[in-house]
């Protein structure tokens, strides 16, 4: 048996009675620890024995340290098989903390043994700095006696962050009445938190994405309020939030023409119809519309009670007037091309050639084939003419090959109803980025109408030509005649002078008579060729057309020729008409002329004349007509007739029937010009095998008496009292032979052979200038120039004008101005007496 231990003096309750100090609870420990291996003394009452008084003591702590290490043994057994982290700390006098144990499975997570913690320095060591503050205060709070939970980070051995939630608890000495343990289990949350933290950055992505999408986002609950609108919507609404959450969407956003269609539709989320797109109009803050082409997704509700749904929308207001202008201007594109002459078409190289890949829809309308049929392939190249298929075949193998992009071709084309077009094609190869032709867009038009119109302008410009070569020679014949007529003038005037000196029995008077006549029928000639000219006198007078025509009859027969007979039906006491002879010849020439080429093989005119009153119901009939008496000169043939689109032409210049190089198509044309010159109608009438007849209607001359008075005239030559007359002749020898008549008719003259010398004399003369006889057409200035400058210096002075032909000096549009007196080159004296007693 042990020793009692002595009584240790500077304790000496220990091993004392009642009256001692009760040992402190390390002490009492230590002495347990010293009776190691006499447990059994101690359960068989020998503790009195042994530790004398304090005995019960010591024996109620050893039990108690024994149940607690037995207790502590069971919770580190059970710390094995759980994941959380448990651990315990001491709370030493001064506050601070002692790692007593960790379990196993944080030494796992963590890396570090409790004895590594110690030598780090404690458990501050391992809580992330940030977190530090945070930790020591839940570490306070515990110590003062107060459950806590924390949610912190700590970190491992290997530098990892690992969050955990610690759930602490004081653990109370109930003698000192203070914690003296910390019993902690700690939970790592890390996966939790990086959810957490994923789902919030998710919550914020999806945030950012719904304010800033352009597109609309409502969100509705199972009684249709609005529970989420994003900023997009706001902005094309124009309402608020505000405005909008837990207000029923359908009367809100929905016009009410839509509403029941929407409600419908959202009704039922299981509906196949409710995810697919669905449009609709908005309605804005402002009461306007626009279009959203909606689609919608069906959540549960949290609390269970039916759907929410999801309506994502895209405003395609826009998108929809775009389509509807792309589609206006695609029917316009599409009604222009099939309204066009131009067909569009789409080529391809290949290995065949140029493939076709598209044409416009007018191909039919301007080919008669369908687009079917110009899609088959070789129809482009069989129908090309023969004589362009080679040419234009070789040039669509060529054009990809040349760096050219714009091609321009013609060539005729064979259209479904057997005719042929022209075409011009213009082709405009399209490249790649490297340069290579890929297709090329072709315009095809029908240029037919043009090609004609180019072949009727190289006609016309062969008939131009002609009628400047015949007006060459109607120069040519005016100016000879002009010429010839001066010198027959001064040829029968000089004969003239010569019979006044001579008796009629004189052997030289018959000789000189002849001349007269021999001039006379030369004068006629210039005549014709002056109308050839068209430069002869137009001077209009009243004329008797049945005279006229009497006259002109052997001529107009030899126009005919032998095999077709000439009729006059002439009616008795026509009127007279006021017109210029030769222009009526021009008429009759042309049309007899007319007739006899339409009877090849002989035949009949007719020429009437006949007096007519066209009343109001005529010129109704018959536009451009004015109702009065007019004289019908009619000519009528039994020759081969016009069709109708003859009959359109008739009157067109240069518009001729006749083979080339047999007329010029001037005939009728100036026959019209005449008639409507004499404020005259004119009218064909025809059919094919049925002859042709033209009717001329010349209003009736309702002046005086003029061929009455040239009847009534005195046989006696009416002679001057020594009057002045001013002659202005260029040509020596007519000028001679005019002033030698003046002089026999008893007037005075003053011979210039110019104008400046006329003027001249006239300024220069003394006494007066009574009349001026002057040619017409002069170098340097006119004869109408002259005769006005004279009258500025002798204003009284009267004209006379002589001339073969007149000009634009003495007529305006072919008709002699009131006023201007003329005389016809060659004139005799009689004529030129009586002319000049007239002015």
């Amino acid at each position: 048996m042990r020793e009692r231990p002595e009584k240790d003096p500077r304790n000496p309750g220990l091993g004392g009675g009642p009256s001692m100090k009760k040992p402190t609870y390390e002490e009492l420990e230590a002495r347990v620890r010293e009776l190691e291996g006499t447990l059994e003394a101690l359960r068989r009452g020998e503790a009195d024995l042994l530790l004398g008084a304090e005995g019960p003591y010591v024996l109620r702590a050893y039990e108690a340290q024994k149940a607690l290490e037995e207790s502590e043994e069971r919770f580190r057994s059970i710390s094995h098989l759980v994941t959380d982290y448990i651990y315990s700390f001491s709370v030493e006098e001064d506050g601070s903390l002692k790692g007593e144990w960790v379990s196993e499975s944080f030494v796992k997570v963590f890396g570090f043994t409790k004895e590594e913690i110690d030598e780090r320095g404690g458990w501050q060591s391992m809580v992330y700095p940030e977190d530090l503050p945070a930790m020591i205060e839940h570490v306070r709070r515990v110590a003062s006696g107060k459950k806590d939970i924390i949610e912190t980070r700590f970190l491992t051995r290997w530098g990892q962050i690992r969050w955990i939630r610690d759930h602490a608890i004081p653990v109370w000495d109930e003698r000192t009445k203070r914690v003296f343990r910390i019993y902690g289990a700690a939970r790592d949350i890390t996966d939790e938190k990086l959810a957490l933290e994923a789902l919030e950055r998710s919550r914020r992505e999806m945030e950012t994405v719904i304010s800033t999408t352009p597109a609309l986002i409502v969100m509705v609950d199972s009684r249709g309020r609005i529970l989420l609108i994003n900023r997009a919507l706001q902005e094309l609404t124009g309402f608020r939030r505000e405005d909008l959450l837990g207000k029923p969407v359908l009367e809100t956003l929905v016009s009410p023409e839509w509403r029941e269609e929407v409600r419908a539709r959202w009704s039922d989320p299981r509906s196949p119809s409710f995810k697919e797109p669905f449009t609709f109009p908005l309605v804005t803050a402002q009461g306007a519309q626009r279009l959203i082409e909606w689609r919608c997704a069906a959540v549960p509700a949290p609390e269970g009670e039916g759907q929410i749904i999801l309506a994502t929308g895209l405003d395609i207001t826009e998108r929809v007037l775009l389509e509807q202008e792309l589609r206006d201007r695609s029917n316009l594109l599409e009604h222009v091309l099939t309204t066009s002459p131009t067909v569009v078409y789409i080529v391809r190289p290949s290995e065949r050639g140029n493939e076709l890949v598209w044409v416009s829809g007018n191909v039919e309308e301007i080919t008669g084939y369908s687009v079917n049929e110009a899609m088959e392939p070789g129809w482009w190249e069989r129908n090309l003419h023969p004589e362009d298929r080679e040419r234009m075949l070789d040039g669509a193998r060529r054009f990809w090959r040349v760096g050219k992009r714009l091609f321009t071709s013609r060539y005729r084309f064979l259209k479904k109803d057997g005719n042929y077009m022209w075409v011009r094609d213009d082709i405009r190869v399209l490249k790649d980025e490297r340069g290579e032709p890929v297709e090329a867009v072709g315009a095809w038009t029908d240029i037919t109408l043009a090609m004609k119109a180019e072949e009727e302008a190289r006609k016309l410009q062969e008939q131009l030509l002609q009628s400047q070569k015949m007006e060459a020679v109607g120069r040519l014949a005016g100016g000879v005649a002009h010429d010839f007529n001066n010198m027959l003038t001064v040829i029968r005037g000089y004969a003239e002078v010569a019979l006044q000196r001579l008796r009629p029995e004189d052997p030289l008077y018959e000789d000189l008579q002849e001349i007269m006549a021999a001039a006379d029928r030369s004068s006629e000639l210039t005549r014709q060729l002056l109308a050839f000219s068209r430069k002869q006198t137009i001077a209009p007078r009243p004329l008797d057309l049945n005279e006229h025509i009497e006259q002109a009859r052997k001529l107009l027969g030899r126009l005919l020729g032998g095999d077709i007979t000439l009729e006059l039906a002439l009616e008795g006491g026509l009127w007279q008409v006021f017109m210029d002879p030769a222009q009526v010849d021009q008429i009759l020439a042309n049309l007899l002329v007319n007739s006899r080429d339409a009877m090849p093989k002989g035949g009949s005119v007719i020429v009437e004349t006949m007096n007519v009153l066209l009343d109001e119901t005529y010129c109704k009939v018959h536009p451009g007509s004015i109702p009065g008496d007019y004289v019908l000169l009619a000519v009528t043939d039994t020759g081969c007739g016009m069709t109708k689109e003859t009959l359109e032409k008739a009157f067109e210049p240069f518009f001729t029937t006749k083979a080339e190089g047999k007329g010029t198509g001037l005939g009728l044309s100036t026959v019209y010009g005449i008639v409507k010159q004499n404020q005259g109608l004119i009218y064909l009438y025809s059919e094919p095998g049925a002859g042709t007849t033209v009717k001329i209607y010349v209003p009736r001359y309702a002046g005086g008496g003029e061929m009455e008075e040239e009847v009534g005239r005195p046989k006696s030559l009416p002679v001057g009292e020594r009057e002045t007359i001013l002659l202005m002749e260029d040509e020596a020898s007519l000028r001679k032979l005019a002033a030698r008549m003046l002089k026999d008719l008893g007037y005075q003259v003053l011979e210039a052979s110019s104008p400046k010398e006329a003027l001249e004399l006239c300024e220069s003369y003394k006494g007066n200038v009574d009349l001026l006889f002057t040619d017409v057409v002069m170098p340097l200035m006119n004869g109408r120039e002259l005769s006005e400058r004279i009258r500025e210096m002798r204003p009284g002075v009267r004209t006379l004008f002589m001339s073969g032909y007149t000009s634009n000096a003495i007529a305006h549009h072919g008709v002699l101005e009131p006023g201007m007196e003329f005389i016809q080159k060659p004139f005799s004296m009689r004529e030129l007496a009586l002319r000049v007693k007239e002015a």
